[in-house]
């Protein structure tokens, strides 16, 4: 996006990274842009760079995704999935007025996961579309549904930043000996 409305974003409020941490790094995972956010609708501009690395997930409302700039993968569940595993990979082309169908719903239960074309990071761009929350997210881990741990991003955050500051304390308490 241009540098003056990702300033004008930024300096409104409507703007943020969202990252993805361990004990070692902070990754930009994703930048979003708001530009509406209500309890029963929200309307976002995403720009990824990362592909999910959780594996199959779902959100907490049904959402729409509209690719504007760069087309990316979409793993969904296989026909068999709850007794094989079998996953389906659809690649979803950007938008295009002589090409609406291009818009991809997902109902709260409907399990995806993104995946970006290699060397693409920073120019998947989709339009993020979501309705009132109905339900927690949850993930597809060993082979069955699991509530997610965190409910929101704001939540990873703040448990990254109280792992990183208790591992400063620690080695502080390295350096003048407790």
């Amino acid at each position: 996006m241009k540098t003056g409305i990702v300033n004008w974003f930024k300096d409104h409020g409507r703007y943020r990274i969202i990252h993805r941490s361990n004990d070692q790094e902070r990754k930009r995972y994703l930048e979003r842009f708001y530009l509406l956010s209500k309890k029963k609708i929200g309307q976002y501009i995403h720009i990824f760079w990362e592909s999910d690395d959780d594996g199959l997930h779902d959100h907490p409302w049904w959402s729409i995704s509209i690719p504007l700039k760069t087309g990316f993968y979409e793993e969904m569940p296989g026909e068999l999935f709850w007794s094989t595993g079998g996953t389906v990979t659809k690649f979803r082309k950007p938008w295009r007025p002589w090409a609406p169908w291009r818009i991809y719903f997902r109902t709260a239960t409907d399990l995806h996961r993104v995946i970006l074309p290699e060397g693409k990071e920073g120019q998947v761009v989709t339009m993020f579309i979501r309705g009132p929350r109905v339900r927690n997210w949850g993930f597809v881990r060993d082979g069955k549904w699991e509530e997610a741990e965190y409910q929101s991003r704001r939540d990873i955050e703040e448990e990254h930043m109280i792992r990183m500051m208790l591992r400063d304390v620690k080695k502080l308490c390295v350096q003048v000996r407790w």
